[in-house]
């Protein structure tokens, strides 16, 4: 066995993969049902949906149902493991250089709908509610990683290859051709990316080089990029990530300048630094399922915040395990990564209703702090505009808060009985004295 996995909201759900024998679900009795055939690996259930899971076997990762489709086809005796039906394969995303281990490693996160995480060979790939059922790569450790983006803003994609050479390799590019195409119109280009699989230092030596190729679908060729990994005072033998992102920034710009400037891409390399990620909760002024807060606004404003577009709801005393369970506020989490050159919030709005719509605002962060302040917001900016513009009576203080602090308006810690996370800041709101609509 794999794995064994209880459902987050239905104890007495379980799911457990088997070598050789699928995944297969527990429902609360003396009798298992089977959810995927093959070597069934990790199971991961969905925490909106009591009906939905991601399930891994030997190579890949699938969406499955229960009861499920298969549940009038249960494999009789000497049926081979391959004949039963095969749920839907979740592979969008996925760069051929990240082979699958033979079972991976698959968990949705607790509080944020539509974000799973799965392990491939090179990289952590995760998903978001604003992104459906592509994978995208996750940032971690510290490394590098090459960015193309076209000079032509109406590019509809863009490519980024990486070809096979010593340097190449040394620098952990293995082998890859990105296409990225652009979403949406508003997008402003269609940027491809090539990420190191290794972090520093490098070791290089003399001859080696790096070979790239980028493009588009427009009608120009595409554009190949050779430089040489030339051992100096900028690129020592053993150089960490940062020392070559500079390296070869300078070196694209100096092997690009012959290209015409309407057709000039932007092809930099960029140091990966995993920034902390603060988790900040907008949360209802009372406790109970009639509470609510509503994330809305432009969907690049909720997708900033790692945010979705819905209803929280509370929940009544009780609700969850043991009958003294408390009363939950409605809790709205909002997730930001804190860079050093800040968060860039410029165009972007936010529009918080809480209370059953009885309180309602328009957070636009261009008005809020005026471009080019909008661009480099700082974290503790961040949680003063939520904290002003959220709270009924229009502000509040900085003072030091209390041991144990009752949910407020807009604060940065998570509510009991949630475990609290790594806080943004000490500062904290407290509720008003008059709760508005109850």
């Amino acid at each position: 066995m794999y794995d064994l996995t209880q459902h987050p909201r239905l104890p007495s759900v379980i799911g457990c993969g088997f070598q050789d024998n699928g995944a297969w679900l527990g429902l609360s009795g003396p009798s298992w049902q089977l959810a995927l055939t093959a070597d069934g690996g990790f199971v991961a259930f969905d925490p909106d949906d009591p009906y939905r899971m991601l399930v891994t076997f030997q190579e890949g990762i699938t969406e499955a149902r229960f009861p499920g489709r298969l549940r009038t086809s249960l494999p009789l005796p000497r049926d081979n493991v391959q004949d039963a039906l095969w749920p839907r394969a979740l592979e969008d995303g996925f760069l051929d250089s990240d082979h699958a281990p033979f079972t991976a490693e698959t968990a949705f996160h607790p509080r944020l709908p539509g974000r799973v995480l799965t392990a491939r060979r090179h990289r952590l790939y995760g998903t978001r509610a604003t992104t459906g059922d592509r994978w995208i790569p996750e940032p971690l450790g510290t490394g590098f990683e090459i960015v193309h983006r076209p000079a032509q803003r109406n590019a509809a994609f863009s490519v980024l290859e990486v070809l096979d050479t010593p340097g190449g390799r040394a620098l952990g590019l293995v082998p890859q051709r990105t296409v990225t195409q652009r979403a949406t119109a508003g997008e402003p280009h269609a940027e491809s990316r090539a990420r190191s699989v290794r972090p520093g230092p490098y070791t290089i030596a003399a001859g080696m080089d790096l070979r790239l190729v980028v493009g588009t679908d427009l009608a120009a060729a595409p554009i190949p990029v050779t430089v040489p990994l030339t051992i100096g005072p900028d690129l020592p033998a053993a150089a960490t990530a940062a020392q070559v992102a500079a390296y070869l920034t300078t070196q694209f710009t100096a092997t690009l300048a012959a290209v015409p400037a309407a057709q000039r891409p932007v092809v930099q390399a960029e140091n990966v630094v995993l920034p902390p990620v603060r988790e900040l909760v907008i949360a209802s002024t009372g406790s109970g399922a009639g509470r609510q807060v509503a994330l809305a606004g432009t969907a690049l404003g909720v997708a900033a915040f790692r945010a979705v577009a819905r209803t929280y709801h509370g929940a009544n005393a009780g609700a969850g395990p043991g009958a003294a369970a408390a009363a939950l506020p409605a809790i709205a989490p909002i997730m930001v990564q804190n860079p050093p050159a800040g968060i860039n919030l410029a165009g972007l709005t936010l529009r918080v209703t809480r209370e059953g719509g009885a309180s309602q605002v328009d957070i636009d962060f261009d008005t809020e702090l005026p471009p080019p302040a909008s661009s480099h917001v700082t974290i503790g900016q961040l949680i003063e505009i939520l904290r002003r513009r959220t709270r009924p009576s229009g502000g509040c203080g900085s003072r030091r808060p209390p041991r144990r602090p009752p949910p407020s308006a807009c604060s940065a810690t998570s509510p009991p009985p949630h475990p609290a996370p790594r806080t943004a800041t000490s500062h904290w709101c407290p509720p008003p004295r008059r709760a508005p609509g109850g």
